[in-house]
């Protein structure tokens, strides 16, 4: 019923392929006519007739058995980490999954990576899962050894995690999220405006993902899990500074909701009510849960908030308001279609090393409802194993 903790809380486990339902339905109906016309069948029926009937039910009914019962598959998030060690391969990557065994009987089985480049160093290739019983949850870890991440320019790299015995094999997409922090050769204005930025290159995050939208079926959109309104966000630094700016495209801005308070408020595990940006940072990448990590919040209107965990979880982890001398900026009169926000974040209050941090950023736009964020988070974005991965060389 719940994933990390008892506040979070896992979609229904129906199943949600369209398709799926179609089929049963028209099952369901010929089974019904079937029972109502037992006495009606002429008895002179040729049995060709009979078996081709009866053949195409049973097909019927094997898609169904194969579209609803089985092993289900989620990746929970990808999580990179620097081995200084190996100069070969110096990066590990690993793939948290959540298993559901939706079979009547155990699940023994084989997890492994798929479509990944030819110089990934797979440690499980093929991670072997077994008698996992019928109705229960399980969770895996895959990893493997890289020496590079090629991800696109919104940050984003996507491969597959394929799942099931050696006869029958399907396959969930994992979505790796990485960006590197571009070193500054002087410092950053903090006026929001992001016009003495550099240009962005392996620093930028976009592609973001509503938050619960990859468990629910949509159609006739062109792209069902993305936001209407895109968010680009770019990372810098200099010896002293972590820089985060954010350029939300808003085509309706006088619409925006901007409130007066310096509080954040929650409908459960997200922010509600008006329009605003988070940041979310693991710098020890030891984060177990969200008591570990760091969460800030700017407002439309500019106020910002700093904490250590995050209050709408103050009943299952560790929270607290944290003084960590953050500035922000926000400009919202220099572009027609956009608003933009700009922080710095002290690198002493982050207390991290060089090399890659747990990272994510989100947004929740007011006027749509729209909540996303950039790892593509399946129910909340704070979850350690469902955070992105920023590079910072200080």
């Amino acid at each position: 019923a719940y994933g990390e903790h008892c506040l979070d809380g896992r979609p229904g486990g129906w199943i949600t392929d369209p398709a799926a339902w179609t089929l049963a339905r028209r099952l369901m109906a010929r089974e019904l006519l079937a029972a109502f016309d037992e006495d009606k069948r002429p008895a002179d029926r040729p049995p060709a007739e009979e078996d081709l009937a009866g053949f195409e039910q049973q097909v019927e009914w094997s898609r169904l058995t194969e579209a609803t019962r089985g092993l289900r598959v989620e990746v929970e998030g990808v999580r990179v980490d620097v081995d200084p060690k190996d100069a070969q391969t110096p990066l590990r990557v690993e793939a948290t999954l959540t298993l559901f065994n939706a079979a009547r009987e155990p699940f023994s089985g084989l997890l492994g990576f798929s479509g990944v480049p030819g110089d990934w160093k797979v440690e499980d290739a093929r991670l072997r899962v077994e008698k996992l019983e019928s109705r229960r949850w399980a969770r895996r870890v895959l990893s493997a050894k890289v020496p590079s991440l090629p991800t696109n320019a919104d940050g984003v790299l996507g491969i597959d995690v394929t799942t099931g015995t050696n006869a029958t094999a399907r396959t969930a997409p994992a979505r790796i999220c990485a960006l590197t922090s571009q070193p500054l050769g002087r410092a950053i204005v903090l006026d929001g405006k992001l016009d003495d930025w550099p240009l962005g290159q392996i620093n930028m995050a976009a592609d973001f993902v509503l938050v619960g939208a990859l468990d629910a079926p949509k159609r006739g959109r062109i792209s069902a899990d993305r936001a209407s309104q895109q968010t680009v966000v770019f990372v810098c630094n200099d010896a002293s500074y972590l820089y985060i700016g954010f350029n939300c495209a808003d085509d309706r801005m006088s619409e925006r909701v901007v409130s007066r308070g310096n509080a954040v408020r929650y409908d459960e595990l997200w922010p509600t009510g008006e329009d605003l940006v988070e940041v979310v940072l693991d710098p020890t990448h030891r984060a177990v849960d969200a008591g570990d990590l760091l969460h800030f919040v700017v407002k439309a209107n500019g106020a910002v908030i700093s904490e250590r965990g995050v209050p709408c979880l103050a009943d299952v982890a560790r929270y607290s308001d944290w003084p960590a001398g953050v500035e922000a900026a926000v400009d919202d009169t220099l572009h027609k279609d956009r608003w933009t926000v700009e922080m710095r974040i002290p690198l002493k209050a982050l207390t991290g090393k060089p090399g890659v941090w747990g990272a994510n950023f989100g947004r929740y736009q007011a006027r749509l409802g729209e909540y996303s964020s950039w790892s593509g988070a399946r129910r909340h974005l704070y979850s350690p194993a469902a955070l992105g991965n920023l590079l910072v060389n200080n």
